[in-house]
């Protein structure tokens, strides 16, 4: 009996000993329960959160308000929360969908598109008087539409649906604006999913149409409600994806690309050279280079050039190797193989082989090439010009003064003339009875023009209230190389005028 009574005597009664309840007086609202952030207005547009006093002490006390902005999920952390801080009386605070819209890019990091719900807390608190004060805490939400933004772009693209399990596609080798994939497809739907800043979206054709169009180009836009296309018969199909031009075309077996073939005859010297029963007739699926040349030496079987054939079109061939050396160059379709019953059972080498080279002239395919094309590097793109393999006449001031006699040509030597235009060995000089001057060989490459672009992603400009902002760099008439000195002036030959300058320029621009 005296344990219980002891026992009984030390219970603690919480009703009597507990800390009286505060009574809270303060009260929280925002003048939205949902915003959508437009483009065109929200610089203007605001959210507007609103508290009332917090309950009443003596002068003692001195009242400060804190408020906490965040996204639900961030627990108002120390990177993501945006405080401020009022004096009592002060009891709003207001923020533009701008602000909110520049947060939600970076320092939330929300995805693209992507809605969330904002988390708005005020926290009145006491400093001063006798005793401790409960702070009075209160909490609201306020849910958020983003600004639509046009995606269009892909940090990873796939293929899937019921048609095929998801197997990731790949840029092209050729074209990284470009993404392409062969393989097997069922019966069913079609879908080409992308995943892009953390968020997946959908290539959909632009009609919104399921129907295949089988071998064309059709408009696609990115959306994030998938979209899918009906494919009705199994089989082997290519999908190409061009995400510069905003294009998709599907190939089924019926359709599809086809590697190049030729037929030809070895040895063969011109199109219209008469075939001869001593050359047989070959067929060539080109999926392989092999050259010849100063280039890369003239090696009977030619150099193999590792040509990769391109996934979108399999007639386009990619070379990635080592830097090829400048002259003349034959690209052959074959390096070495053999005809039973023909060119003696002997084999055929890349020097009897069908090859690719300049527009016939009717003469011969050894002629001048303008390289006039655009290649593309990494960030930009550059111009080649050029000629290779042909000569010109340099009329150079005074030439008389030190021109050559007919006795200063060697004996059996064939020097080139405009008379004798195959040879291969330089004129001395001007000579009145072959009336032509003196000869060089015009080689020369000029550097006309280097464009260096940069294109910042959208993900970063949209931030800025940009839809785009691209930076570039030109440089006009960069250089040129020759061994005449008219070329310093490629686009005159008289050698005493002005070179063409170089000039820079420097532009941007921005897409609202």
């Amino acid at each position: 009996m005296a344990v219980a009574a002891v026992a009984a005597s030390c219970t603690w009664d919480p009703v009597k000993n507990d800390i009286p309840a505060i009574s809270e007086s303060m009260a929280l609202s925002a003048s939205s329960e949902a915003v959508t952030i437009l483009e065109e207005s929200m610089s203007s547009d605001e959210i507007t959160f609103t508290w009332t006093d917090a309950r009443e002490m003596s002068d003692d006390y001195y009242l400060t308000y804190e408020t906490k902005l965040d996204v639900v999920g961030n627990n108002f952390g120390s990177k993501t929360v945006i405080k401020n801080n009022f004096e009592a009386g002060e009891n709003s605070v207001t923020f533009t969908l701008e602000q909110i819209n520049n947060w939600a890019n970076t320092r939330w990091e929300i995805p693209v598109n992507r809605e969330f719900d904002l988390e708005f807390r005020v926290i009145a608190s006491w400093t001063g008087g006798s005793t401790f004060e409960i702070p009075e805490v209160k909490t609201v939400t306020v849910h958020v539409t983003p600004i639509k933004v046009v995606i269009f772009d892909a940090d990873k693209m796939s293929v899937g649906g019921t048609a095929v399990k998801e197997t990731e596609i790949y840029q092209t080798l050729e074209n990284t604006q470009q993404y392409a994939w062969k393989g097997d497809l069922n019966v069913g739907d079609l879908q080409i999913p992308v995943e892009y800043d953390g968020g997946r979206y959908y290539i959909c054709p632009k009609d919104h149409s399921s129907v295949l169009h089988d071998g064309e180009a059709i408009d696609i836009v990115m959306e994030e409600e998938p979209a899918s296309w009906n494919i009705t018969e199994a089989g082997s199909y290519r999908v190409v994806v061009n995400m510069e031009m905003h294009k998709l075309t599907i190939y089924s077996p019926k359709t599809d690309l086809q590697p190049k073939v030729v037929e030809w005859y070895p040895n063969m010297k011109t199109p219209d050279e008469e075939v001869t029963a001593d050359k047989p007739k070959m067929t060539t699926v080109i999926d392989q280079i092999w050259a010849r040349g100063e280039s890369v030496g003239w090696d009977k079987y030619g150099k193999n050039m590792n040509v990769t054939v391109s996934l979108a079109d399999p007639q386009i061939l990619i070379y990635q190797g080592t830097v090829m050396g400048g002259g003349r160059t034959d690209f052959a379709i074959a390096s070495q193989w053999k005809v039973p019953g023909y060119n003696g059972d002997n084999e055929y080498t890349a020097n009897n082989a069908y090859v690719f080279a300049p527009v016939y002239t009717g003469t011969n395919y050894d002629q001048s090439v303008n390289l006039k094309e655009w290649i593309d590097i990494e960030g930009g793109s550059f111009l080649l010009n050029g000629k290779f393999g042909m000569w010109m006449e340099d009329n150079v001031a005074n030439i008389t003064s030190f021109s050559f006699g007919a006795g200063n040509y060697i004996h059996g030597v064939k020097y080139w003339t405009p008379e004798t235009p195959d040879a291969d060995v330089v004129s001395p000089g001007y000579v009145n009875t072959f009336s032509h001057g003196y000869y060089k060989k015009l080689n020369y490459v000029t550097l006309k023009n280097v464009t260096l672009g940069y294109r910042l992603p959208k993900s970063a400009v949209s931030k800025i209230g940009l839809k785009g902002l691209d930076l570039n760099l030109s440089v006009n008439n960069v250089c040129a190389i020759s061994n005449m000195r008219q070329m310093l002036n490629y686009d005159n030959t008289w050698f005493a005028s002005y070179p063409s300058a170089r000039s820079y320029m420097l532009g941007f621009t921005v897409t609202f």
